[in-house]
């Protein structure tokens, strides 16, 4: 089986936002109406508010690539020019003993709300905050995200945090393998 062209270039590995949510933690987000649609929650961040989740690199990973967190996230306020800052915390490691987790690394998002409430906002990581140390295919990723202040005045909205997720290429192949050693069919 060769490479499908079609299915080579971009694909997302998704967190949704309900499961970074729903542990208990030091300083959860609440989980409130939002903005100006009382009948749909999701997860509200204040300033220092957390929350942790994994990401399972897949077989179709396109390997040595970067690839680059983005946060999807929504306000209910009219927004001044206070950037929302989203500090992003990880690990990877290889899967079946080869990896070990590193030293955790952090870096931030800087999101500027739009001047309309309820947007669907995405803040991605910049080239030099995308990573592809330790990954190969069945790696997994160990996140934290938090809302951090933003070093002046924060954004006094509400900070809704839908999805955090990677964006990654992908090679159109799966692997011949279930396990180790991965190799990638058509090559």
């Amino acid at each position: 089986m060769s490479a499908n062209p079609s299915q080579q270039g971009w694909d997302d590995y998704l967190v949704n936002g309900l499961a970074i949510g729903t542990h208990p933690s030091s300083n959860p987000p609440t989980f409130e109406a939002m903005g100006n649609h009382p009948e749909i929650l999701a997860n509200n961040y204040a300033v220092n508010d957390q929350a942790w989740f994994n990401v399972h690199i897949t077989h179709n990973y396109k390997a040595g690539t970067l690839v680059y967190p983005h946060v999807h996230w929504s306000h209910d306020a009219i927004g001044n020019g206070e950037d929302v800052w989203f500090e992003l915390s990880y690990t990877p490691a290889a899967g079946y003993s080869v990896g070990i987790f590193p030293a955790v690394t952090q870096f931030t998002l800087v999101g500027t709300p739009d001047a309309d409430a309820d947007t669907h906002q995405i803040d991605e990581a910049s080239l030099a905050q995308a990573f592809n140390t330790n990954l190969v295919i069945d790696s997994i990723v160990l996140c934290r995200i938090k809302r951090i202040a933003n070093g002046g005045t924060d954004f006094d909205g509400n900070v809704f945090i839908h999805y955090m997720d990677f964006h990654v290429e992908v090679d159109g192949r799966v692997t011949n393998e279930r396990n180790i050693p991965h190799t990638k069919y058509g090559g």
